[in-house]
């Protein structure tokens, strides 16, 4: 199963032997925004919209200027980072090529280069994101807090969940989504992606299994889009 690949959230081609930097890939992605604005492709106007940097239709969005600045803000705060500064301010820190593969895999229910990539790195499960959420792969299965063009949420989620909690990932690290310490649970409740694709209430059923804290769920989980009617209400309590 080929990945996913978005037009502009992707890792610039860097020579094997070392990954790229923070800076090579942001400066990247802000070239490869620019260009599908100009090519009116449809995810630079969905990405646009999403971080707030334009309103209106495609043709509307389409029609206007793109200025450099601009795009910088939305690659920068499509990965959490506070500002372009902010972002700037790590860009000689490299990106995980292996841990952005194992995204490609997580969201798009690829478990078989994902177990692959388990086997040939075991500590992949415990590995963060190099951008500024920080999350791990079990976050990205909520489909919330991390970078828009990846929030999708594969029919196979519940498997890839398993392999991860049974490779050693942690249900209850913390993610910088949207505070300090967003576990993968307060995201995956209030995450309206797994509630379409029908998988919302077995990935929270498996990481309650595995150990996640419920009572920090209630209390700070933060909107994705509106509740769906597949989520537990009330999790099951960890045995």
């Amino acid at each position: 199963m080929a990945p996913l690949r978005s037009a502009i959230v992707h890792l610039p081609r860097i020579a094997a032997e070392r990954d790229p930097t923070l800076r090579e890939t942001l400066e990247h992605q802000v070239r490869a925004l620019l260009d599908a604005h100009r090519q009116r492709h449809p995810e630079a106007a969905a990405l646009l919209r999403g971080r707030a940097a334009r309103q209106g239709t495609d043709e509307e969005i389409f029609g206007a200027p793109l200025e450099l600045e601009t795009a910088r803000e939305v690659i920068a705060g499509e990965h959490e980072f506070r500002d372009w500064d902010a972002a700037m301010s790590r860009g000689d820190e490299a990106v995980d090529g292996v841990f952005e593969a194992a995204v490609d895999a997580v969201v798009a229910g690829d478990l078989a280069t994902l177990e692959a990539l388990l086997r040939d790195h075991p500590d992949l499960p415990t590995r963060r994101s190099s951008f500024g959420h920080g999350c791990t792969l079990l976050h990205y299965l909520a489909a919330n807090g991390v970078e828009q063009t990846r929030q999708r949420s594969p029919a196979n989620a519940p498997a890839i969940a398993r392999a991860l909690l049974d490779a050693g990932a942690e249900p209850n690290a913390g993610s910088r989504s949207y505070g300090p310490e967003d576990t993968t649970l307060e995201l995956l409740v209030s995450s309206s992606h797994p509630g379409e694709a029908g998988v919302q209430a077995d990935l929270v059923e498996l990481v309650c299994r595995a150990g996640a804290k419920v009572e920090a769920s209630a209390a700070t989980a933060r909107p994705c889009g509106p509740p769906s009617p597949g989520a537990i209400a009330t999790p099951p309590s960890a045995s």
